[in-house]
């Protein structure tokens, strides 16, 4: 502290300008406390400052935690970027803001009184984010013509906060308990929306040109309440959709000019692209999460096939996972299956999807589990490349063994409908793949990867050319 005050009396004898003042702690006292009073307002009018970042300790939504800002930064005329952590703003009489473009307010507490006059002196306010805030219920930056981005996040139980934003707006990102007004109004200019952890107030969410003409990148993660999802859509490039937690979500898709779609969590009800999605190749990357009862049903492989084909114009990459949520189940040893259970099922099931990648994450199951899982996949799909192998046990003895059991399980099964495999390995080194001159797995990579069976499997792809005339039965 003796150092920065010397360092900015010498700075302030000399009239010279600060054009960025940042000051980080995760320790605060009343000596500190005291010397920022002192120099906040030299720094920010005396001085001249454009960027102000000041970032103190804040603890868990405790309001009386929170130091008070100085009201002088608020007659800062030459700031243009204000970052504050961890302050407490109270009511203010007047605000000068008049060059201020961007706005990032982490753990404040701030009135909302106090965030309206803020906002309605900032004409020129362009990027504004807001990050685990207290004492707002409503924000309101409709009338502003200059906002390009904004940012919210809130974690805290208890009413929604309402957000309205301008039209001009062009990236929006909502995190947390919030509620948006986006029903019956027209952003021409919104190219990127992201909402996570929101609670939709409505069951269904239309994606239409009369509202988003040039929305390019749409992210919906882990939110509720949400049962439709209609997409008409010529801008869209990338869609995400992660961990929905309906089952009966659905989700009809239109979109010709898209690159990338993204899918995580359970099955849906149905997704559905238009025939005319998309002119040319685009990207899909599905990422399933299959329950504790796989081997009970076959029903989670026609859900699995309905969801690759609903994809099937696109160039797919399969992540499947395999969770067992009961932590302290003891895995039971299980003898290898039969010559004859391999693509068991019953009738005849023709394969009708490509899969470019397919990566298998396995927890806690039995090798009856992950061979009927197996069994299951390969008759609907047809990886053309494996990569990596996850498998997380309660013991590495007895992981090693069953990860034995299922390597054998898939050799046989690539001996009997593969025509042509080849195994690479990661080289973390030089970053690149490079081949292995054997299919004999486990002993040809212990040579560049040591024993560590879980280590190798993770980083080693398999390259697989089926045989054009197999149907599995």
């Amino acid at each position: 502290m003796s150092f920065l005050d010397k360092t900015l009396q010498r700075y302030h004898d000399q009239k010279l300008r600060i054009e960025k003042f940042f000051i980080f702690t995760w320790k605060i006292d009343s000596k500190f406390v005291s010397l920022l009073e002192k120099w906040i307002p030299r720094v920010v009018i005396d001085m001249g400052v454009k960027t102000f970042n000041i970032s103190l300790p804040s603890y868990n939504s405790i309001k009386s935690t929170h130091v008070d800002l100085p009201s002088v930064v608020f007659h800062a005329k030459s700031l243009e970027h204000l970052y504050l952590r961890g302050y407490k703003l109270n009511f203010i009489d007047n605000v000068h803001f008049e060059r201020l473009q961007r706005l990032s307010l982490t753990r404040v507490y701030i009135a909302e009184e106090t965030f309206e006059k803020i906002m309605s002196s900032c004409p020129l306010i362009a990027f504004l984010l807001l990050d685990r805030c207290e004492g707002l219920k409503i924000i309101k930056v409709n009338k502003h013509r200059n906002l390009k981005k904004f940012s919210f996040s809130h974690y805290m139980y208890g009413d929604s906060i309402e957000i309205d934003f301008s039209t001009y707006v062009e990236t929006i990102k909502i995190v947390g308990n919030a509620k948006w007004y986006h029903q019956r109004k027209y952003f021409p200019h919104l190219k990127s929306l992201r909402l996570e952890h929101l609670q939709f107030h409505s069951l269904s969410f239309d994606i239409l040109p009369c509202n988003f003409p040039n929305l390019r990148d749409l992210s919906i993660r882990h939110c509720y309440g949400l049962k439709q999802l209609q997409l008409l859509n010529h801008s869209i490039k990338h869609l995400t959709l992660n961990s929905i937690r309906d089952k009966s979500f659905k989700a009809a898709i239109d979109a010709p000019n898209i690159v990338k779609f993204d899918y995580c969590g359970s099955f849906p009800e149905s997704i559905s692209f238009a025939a005319t999605t998309s002119s040319y190749r685009w990207k899909s990357n599905i990422s399933v999460i299959l329950g504790d009862d796989v081997d009970a049903s076959s029903s989670w492989f026609l859900k699995l096939n309905k969801l690759l084909n609903a994809v099937s114009q696109s160039e797919i990459s399969l992540c499947l996972y395999l969770y067992n949520r009961t932590k302290n189940q003891q895995i039971e040893d299980d003898p290898p299956p039969a010559e004859d259970t391999i693509f068991y099922g019953g009738g005849l099931y023709e394969y009708t999807v490509v899969v470019e990648n397919l990566n298998l994450r396995f927890q806690r199951h039995s090798f009856s589990s992950l061979s009927a899982v197996i069994n299951g996949l390969f008759r609907i799909c047809r990886p053309r490349k494996i990569i990596g192998l996850n498998w997380f046990a309660n013991a590495q003895k007895k992981w090693n063994r069953e990860c034995n059991q299922v390597i054998e399980f898939l050799f046989e099964i690539f001996r009997k409908y593969v025509e042509e495999l080849s195994l690479e390995l990661f080289d973390e080194k030089e970053k690149e793949w490079h081949s292995v001159q054997s299919t004999n797995l486990l002993d040809q990579s212990a040579a560049a990867m040591g024993n560590n069976i879980q280590d190798r499997l993770q980083k080693l792809r398999v390259r697989l050319k089926w045989r054009l005339d197999t149907i599995i039965n």
